[in-house]
């Protein structure tokens, strides 16, 4: 079974100080709006053409009230902008054309096509923010483990001693692994450490097959997050670690702790207001961050 702690084709990640139940009711609010349009004409004179414009209307109130409550990248994907510009530009001409019988039935199915494209795309957000909310809302302690430490941590993943390594004990953990680090281990090419990318990916990939639990003292669960459909990674893969680990900080409006061997991550994660520790390759003792 794929673990999957969200569904990848729509991510809402909430701003800082807002939470996934603040943009769930923005969302339903929005997503109830965009479908009383339908009802907003039929196809007599000039009904299409007003049709039209409180889309048009919507859509900037829809972008303001998003922005309020989600990422700026997680809006715009909600927001079909090509559509918009597209009526914009023709809006003029449909405005002055439109009275006959067959202008007003072009417009109606187009404008009508928009309104209920726009409308199944809120109600699928609205869905993944209802089962986002469900799978983070019991506060699980949550941490995100840099690339360096599945190949330079002193333990391998299933021996490493969780309390040492979280510098608390916790009666269970929530192992988030973004596919960045996994594309990271899959692409490592050095011999010195390709039996540990190998061995990490077998047993992430064992782990969420069989249901998604590492160990059971402590319970530890590993998580995939996948990138939504849309996402575009940055260019440096250490900022995508850190970017993907404050988007589950966000979407779960619990403390991450980042993980890593490496004292460039650990100033990255405390540069994001992210927990991390630093922790020792070979030999070497454990320093908190």
């Amino acid at each position: 079974m794929l673990v999957l702690c969200h569904d990848p084709r729509v991510l809402i990640t909430p701003n800082p100080g807002r939470t996934l139940p603040d943009a769930l009711e923005v969302l339903r609010q929005l997503r109830d709006g965009v479908y009383n349009l339908h009802s907003g004409g039929g196809v007599g004179p000039g009904s299409s053409a007003g049709k039209m414009w409180a889309y048009l209307e919507w859509i900037r109130k829809a972008e303001r009230q998003l922005a309020n409550v989600i990422f700026r990248e997680d809006a715009a994907a909600l927001l079909d902008w090509k559509g918009y510009e597209a009526l914009m530009a023709m809006a003029p001409a449909w405005a002055a054309a439109v009275g006959g019988n067959a202008q007003e039935r072009i417009l109606h199915d187009v404008v009508g096509d928009e309104i209920t494209e726009r409308h199944d795309t809120f109600g699928a957000a609205c869905a993944a923010v209802e089962v986002l909310i469900s799978q983070w809302s019991d506060g699980m302690p949550i941490a995100v483990l840099d690339t360096s430490v599945y190949l330079a941590y002193q333990d391998k993943l299933e021996a490493i001693d969780w309390v040492a390594a979280m510098g608390a004990k916790l009666p269970r953990l929530r192992l988030v692994v973004p596919m960045i680090v996994v594309d990271e281990l899959d692409g490592t090419k050095h011999s010195d450490v390709r039996w540990r990318a190998a061995y990490s990916l077998a047993t992430i990939d064992r782990v969420i097959r069989s249901g998604g639990v590492l160990s059971e003292t402590p319970r530890v669960e590993i998580v995939l997050f996948n990138d939504p459909v849309g996402h575009t990674r940055m260019a440096i893969a250490d900022q995508e670690i850190i970017d993907r680990a404050a988007a589950v900080q966000a979407i779960a409006g619990t403390p991450v702790t980042l993980l890593t061997c490496d004292t460039g991550m650990a100033l990255r994660a405390l540069d994001a207001d992210l927990g991390h520790m630093l922790l020792p390759r070979e030999d070497q003792p454990k320093r908190r961050t």
